[in-house]
């Protein structure tokens, strides 16, 4: 029988392990998205379920800075590049290190890391906390924002995806 690591390890390595590797994630209530609160909400819900690897969850939003919402193109000439340990940044890398030190190599783990396309969609809304499904209408706002944005000025929306990313 392999452990929870050797698991993990041959589904990458294309081979058939005891059984499938599990793990599912859950948004912790605020209180527990950042610090040791969020490295022992992490653990637990590791044990409770017996997960064979462990999804981090990142409640840490792109700082928006001076920007409210993005509304228009010239709305993102605000967005610069930031450093990678920045406010939510750093606090997430943080409750990284303390996870690792804690499972110390005996299970794998990952991370929630947004790519700049779904960074931009956020900010184009009001800041919110509410995470939730896709529109299941099939047309987003947000999206349709952005096909404006792109039609105004396209070298605006890839220099602010340049620097989120």
């Amino acid at each position: 029988m392999a452990n929870k690591k050797q698991r993990v390890e041959a589904v990458l390595r294309d081979e058939h392990p005891d059984h499938p590797p599990v793990c599912f994630w859950h948004h912790f209530p605020p209180e527990q998205a950042t610090g040791p609160p969020a490295v022992d909400a992490h653990l637990a819900h590791l044990e409770k379920y017996d997960l064979d690897f462990l999804k981090v969850m990142n409640d840490h939003h792109y700082p928006r800075g001076k920007l409210t919402v993005a509304a228009r193109a010239g709305d993102l000439a605000v967005l610069r590049p930031l450093p990678g340990d920045f406010e939510g940044f750093g606090r997430q890398l943080q409750v990284l290190a303390r996870l690792r030190e804690r499972l110390a190599g005996e299970v794998l783990m990952c991370t929630t890391i947004f790519n700049p396309w779904a960074v931009l969609r956020y900010l184009t809304e009001p800041p919110s906390d509410h995470h939730g499904p896709p529109s299941l209408t099939g047309q987003d706002q947000r999206d349709d924002t952005i096909t404006a944005m792109l039609k105004e000025d396209r070298p605006a929306v890839k220099a602010a995806l340049h620097a989120i990313g």
